[in-house]
């Protein structure tokens, strides 16, 4: 497992090898697996911004390599990029669309 739901969110994965799912509700009887994210794409949400909670529970599903960027240093990198900053945060949107969606972020 990477994060849980609820943990507060610190850090930026980045998937270099194998698949991570997110599971809402993660060990409960209704666990659901929101989507899978494979190498070249990126975990996190809108709540690395805000400082709220993450919304799902990021757990491998096969063994993989991800380079973790602590919530300070995705700051330093998208200040320096900011057409890489609007890419992530267009994606964090959709994401906290989806999360919505699903109530997921009614309960964070």
């Amino acid at each position: 497992m990477l994060y849980t739901e609820g943990d507060p969110s610190e850090s930026f994965y980045v998937i270099l090898a194998g698949r991570v799912a997110m599971v809402e509700g993660y060990g409960t009887d209704a666990q659901q697996v929101v989507r899978v994210h494979g190498p070249g794409r990126f975990l996190g949400e809108l709540s690395l911004l805000t400082g709220q909670t993450e919304f799902f529970t990021a757990v491998a599903l096969e063994d993989g390599e991800v380079l973790a960027v602590p919530v300070e240093g995705l700051r330093a990198v998208v200040s320096r990029d900011p057409a890489l900053g609007d890419e992530i945060l267009r994606a964090c949107l959709v994401r906290r669309t989806l999360a919505i969606g699903l109530g997921a972020a009614l309960l964070h």
